[in-house]
């Protein structure tokens, strides 16, 4: 039978640490600390929408809340990783399942203190591996900022949630984990002595390193690694004069990251509402669940069109695949920076999958809309070339891929041979190739121009609650893991 063990830890302006270093919250064994079982993502984190900020916007908790989480995964040496899932309505104060965020505004536990700036709720079982979380942050008698000049709600969430991935606190002086904090933005980054932590209990074998604190106290960085040691499988390593690494790591301008996955964000309906998801992209292949509301007639769109707002930062031959089971006909439309149509697929299909290649970077605006059907849950897929999963590229020295793919090339891998114009056909000899009976465009609807929520997420100027989606595998560095 599970046991499940509970412990809450607070973080007040008292109260100093008593660890002499990092500690976690508990130990099974020789090296066996809390932490969260091995997975992509390591945890996943809600936000509880009863439970909102009284001081700063829900755009502006979120990130906050993303790039604390973000920064126990920014060591070469850290293979942790969050993404942040469905909102919740869960009290976030509590050993509940929710793994839920939030913030108490109208009241606070008196039993924690009016001192208490947060508390974070950890189970584990009897093997230390944690189950579950919860993170409350008391607005009732603190106010917060973004930054400097207060209550710096990034600096006290990353403390937070540092007890979120299994530690407690410690006294090492400048750490994130220790247990007061005197105001300023000192605890938004890792000390040396958080980094050993993290990279204990979640290790990835890398050595990358932007200065000493990004690598365990006594370790300078030098040259960009831990110890001036480059870590293996960051470099040359296929056994030629060239690199081409082999190890997982993008080349230069090319998608080859890691493996990267979203969940749809309503409301999503720009023709309605003016509401977009918003992807910022590492490079890897991209897989989004989705949902859209059908219900027509055959004789035109549905009003529900969803709306996927992609930054990549690369650039490279894309296949764009909407998949879905049940009687319903899903057609999806891709754009790239400029508003130029780059690829669709509007065929009549009324089961999945269905595709259209097209070479990708920048920003894409993708549109995805129901011609006849029910209501149906779907997913949008980027794959990026070579076709398939977390396939990293071919550079793997076995001269297998598409010509011009020669295992020493930094280059993007060319269309893929024959038919390259994206276009659906039906071999009739009409204009309209799509078998839905819409006309191409021109004359078809442009879909782009109804993307009211577009050029607000490309400005980024508002506070609108957009989508922030964190990748499976989140690396700050690009040198190596």
């Amino acid at each position: 039978m599970r046991r499940v063990f509970v412990l809450f830890l607070t973080l007040t302006l008292l109260a100093p640490g008593t660890s002499l270093a990092w500690t976690a919250m508990s130990s099974c064994g020789w090296g066996n600390y809390t932490a969260w079982p091995n997975a992509n993502p390591d945890t996943t984190w809600h936000y509880s929408t009863p439970y909102s900020s009284n001081d700063l916007s829900v755009s502006t908790v979120l990130q906050v809340f993303q790039d604390s989480f973000d920064e126990w995964g920014s060591p070469g040496c850290s293979s942790f990783n969050a993404d942040q899932g469905p909102d919740t309505t869960v009290d976030p104060a509590g050993w509940d399942s929710g793994n839920a965020t939030g913030f108490y505004e109208s009241s606070f536990p008196p039993s924690l203190g009016s001192g208490t700036l947060a508390v974070t709720f950890p189970s584990w079982d009897s093997s230390c591996n944690l189950l579950n979380a919860n993170m409350a942050v008391n607005g009732y008698h603190h106010t917060w900022v973004q930054g400097s000049g207060g209550n710096d709600l990034q600096s006290v969430v990353t403390h937070e949630f540092g007890h979120w991935l299994g530690l407690t606190h410690t006294s090492w002086p400048g750490a994130t984990m220790r247990a007061a904090y005197s105001g300023g933005i000192g605890w938004q980054e890792l000390s040396c002595d958080d980094t050993d932590a993290v990279c204990t209990l979640y290790p990835s074998g890398g050595t990358s390193c932007d200065q000493d604190d990004d690598c365990p106290c006594g370790t300078p960085c030098v040259s960009g690694w831990c110890g001036g040691v480059q870590s293996p499988g960051t470099g040359d390593d296929d056994d030629d004069d060239d690199d081409d690494d082999d190890d997982g790591a993008p080349s230069p301008g090319s998608c080859a990251g890691a493996l990267e996955t979203s969940v749809e964000w309503e409301p999503n309906n720009s023709h309605q509402s003016g509401q977009v998801n918003s992807i910022t992209s590492y490079g890897g292949d991209l897989t989004i669940s989705a949902e859209t509301w059908c219900l027509n007639n055959g004789s035109t769109w549905t009003g529900d069109v969803d709306w996927f707002v992609v930054t990549l930062p690369c650039a490279d031959q894309a296949r764009f695949t909407t998949n879905w089971s049940g009687w319903s006909d899903i057609d999806f439309f891709v754009y790239d920076t400029s508003e130029n149509e780059i690829a669709r697929n509007d065929d009549e299909d009324y089961w999945g999958p269905a595709n259209a290649e097209a070479y990708a970077n920048g920003t894409l605006r993708i549109a995805v809309a129901c011609w006849t059907g029910l209501p149906v849950d779907y997913t949008l897929e980027i794959d990026f070339y070579p076709w398939g999963p977390g396939d990293f590229g071919d550079d793997d020295d076995d001269d297998d891929g598409w010509p011009g793919d020669d295992d020493d090339s930094t280059s993007p891998p060319p269309p893929p041979p024959g038919d390259n114009d994206h276009e659906a056909e039906d071999d009739d000899a009409s204009t309209d190739d799509d078998d839905d009976s819409a006309p191409d465009e021109p004359g078809g609807r442009d879909f782009v121009s109804d993307c009211e929520g577009c050029d607000q997420v490309l400005n980024t100027s508002s506070d609108a609650a957009l989508l922030l989606v964190s990748p499976l595998f989140f690396v700050r560095r690009r040198r190596g893991a």
